[in-house]
């Protein structure tokens, strides 16, 4: 979920690259403590023997190596992975303490050579290199080897070789700042369109879905991908009965690329675009400055199905058992119309329907009352709330502790938080202020779902005031410096107003610099910063 995942070590351990020990020269003892970062896969000519023999035995083969590798290592019984083939690629050390010599890591390569050195694995296509030519020509060259490699690849990794430029770059929210991916052009193939079909999200967006002549894209049998909305349908003029050419998007996401016009016959059909909902034939709306067509009734049947998927998913409150079929199922037997009446789903109605037995009806039952209370990241991420993702749920939760806080905090006192834009606190106070919304969050708290407020663990030196970064400190990144504030007990903000506390300030502090004086809030540097947060500075 962005902060815990799933513990597969009784399966990694299975895995034959990976050493159980750490091979040392002699007289030299291993690190006291070393967590190693690696990527596990399966080889394609491994994969294709796996496959073939399965089909020796008449058992389903598997569509891909990737998804092949990531089931084998969450199956429950280890010795599944461990008669499997998958291999082990290490490439970074995350953390190394009591290591001789280890202060000698100071780059990437010899973070590389070190791993080799303790017995693990490393990729034979590692380079070091210098310059922006240089990085070009390395991708060129991987590229045009790509179906040489031994393994499925979809691009390459460029960091920067020194370890202390990549501390000091520091991270952002989800990737690091001395590191980019830069991904080879998509895989591609062409097969025909047999019709458009729309399909309603959980939001009401009505999108025009693409149905396709099953074809081979990567390893991947695809027979539909998005067509996104209906200005993509338009740019594309694609008809029913094209000809079309198709691409897996980073080598996952399938979508339609263009037509291939030299294979029409005349005989193709421009798809009409709905003007009432496919699921409940509510007429559909598109606002004059948005692409899209939405159903605007909230007990839309296919909405309300996507909305009960979405709030049990594994972001959500995680309530395993509970996926698309089974929230059709109880929607068709009229058993639910939101997800707060899934606390009101008794043993008996459940066994009625089909395919629920007393054992699966009663797991339901079980998880549904476990997951009564859950964080409240998670129940803000299930709600649904447009532009709110699980990190920026773990953000606003973290800073309001509570449901009854969030729901009472005006858009302005949301777009103070650092990582919350004007149209993430636009949506989150909009949504509250929704009658209807309200209503369901009754509904829950009738049910018994009730979320666990975020504990404040002590307040500390800072507590209850909103800090703002500005400018390059000058011994902090602005990671480290956001991380102490937060820890003793400081609201980060990303803008200045009225209601910001307090303003750290570094080299280049430009226009946040100015708005601080012009509304009189307190200016600090780094080194008064540190003194305030209770941590010394450099002498």
């Amino acid at each position: 979920d962005g902060t815990t995942g799933e513990d597969v070590t009784s399966n990694a351990v299975t895995v034959k690259s990976i050493p159980l020990e750490l091979a040392t020269p002699p007289g030299s003892p291993p690190p006291a403590y070393v967590a190693v970062r690696g990527e596990a896969y399966v080889r394609k000519a491994d994969f294709e023997a796996y496959n073939r023999r399965l089909a020796d035995e008449g058992e389903e083969p598997f569509a891909n190596p990737r998804n092949f590798c990531a089931g084998s290592l969450r199956q429950l019984d280890p010795s599944i992975p461990g008669s499997r083939p998958i291999r082990y690629l290490a490439y970074a050390v995350a953390k190394l303490e009591g290591a001789p010599g280890g202060a000698a890591l100071r780059s990437q390569s010899d973070v590389i050579a070190a791993l080799a050195g303790w017995g693990f694995p490393t990729s034979d296509r590692n380079a070091t290199v210098t310059g922006p030519d240089e990085v070009i020509a390395r991708f060129r060259a991987l590229e045009a080897e790509r179906d040489d490699v031994p393994f499925e690849i979809d691009g390459m990794v460029v960091k920067v070789d020194e370890v202390a430029l990549q501390e000091r770059l520091g991270m952002r929210i989800r990737s690091p700042r001395w590191a980019v991916a830069w991904k080879f052009k998509s895989r591609r193939a062409t097969t025909r369109l047999r019709r458009v079909a729309w399909s309603v999200g959980r939001t009401g967006v009505v999108s025009p879905v693409a149905e396709l002549e099953p074809v081979a894209v990567g390893g991947v049998r695809v027979s539909s991908a998005t067509l996104f909305n209906l200005d993509e349908l338009v740019r594309l003029d694609v008809r029913e009965g094209d000809t079309v050419l198709l691409e897996r998007a980073g080598d996952v996401i399938p979508r339609v690329v263009s037509v291939v016009p030299e294979g029409r016959t005349g005989a193709e059909i421009a798809p009409m675009p709905p003007t009432s909902c496919p699921s409940c034939a509510t007429p559909l709306v598109r606002a004059a400055d948005k692409v899209a067509l939405r159903c605007t009734n909230v007990s839309c049947p296919a909405q309300v199905e996507r909305n009960l998927v979405h709030f049990a998913s594994r972001g959500g409150l995680d309530v395993q058992g509970l996926g698309p079929k089974q929230a059709k199922q109880l929607l068709e037997a009229g058993l639910v119309r939101d997800a707060a009446d899934l606390w009101s789903l008794s043993k008996a109605r459940l066994v009625e329907l089909e395919r629920q037995g007393e054992t699966s009806a009663q797991n339901l039952l079980d998880r549904l009352e476990a997951a009564k209370h859950p964080s409240l990241d998670r129940l803000l991420y299930a709600l649904g709330i447009p532009e709110v993702g699980e990190r920026s749920a773990r953000t606003l939760a973290k800073a309001f502790r509570t449901l009854d806080a969030l729901a009472a905090a005006p858009a302005e006192a949301l777009d103070e938080l650092d990582e919350v834009g004007p149209a993430l606190a636009q949506s989150v106070a909009g949504w509250f202020a929704e009658p209807r919304n309200q209503a369901f969050l009754r509904k829950l708290a009738s049910a018994g779902v009730v979320p666990v407020p975020v504990v404040d663990t002590g307040g500390g030196p800072l507590a209850g005031l909103t800090v703002v970064f500005t400018g390059a400190l000058p011994t902090l990144s602005r990671d480290e410096a956001k991380s102490l504030a937060e820890a003793r007990g400081a609201r980060v903000g990303s803008g200045i107003s009225s209601k910001t506390s307090l303003v750290v300030a570094g080299d280049a502090a430009g226009t946040k610099l100015a708005k601080a004086k012009e509304l009189g809030v307190e200016v600090v540097d780094e080194a008064e910063f540190l003194r305030r947060a209770g941590r010394p500075g450099p002498a």
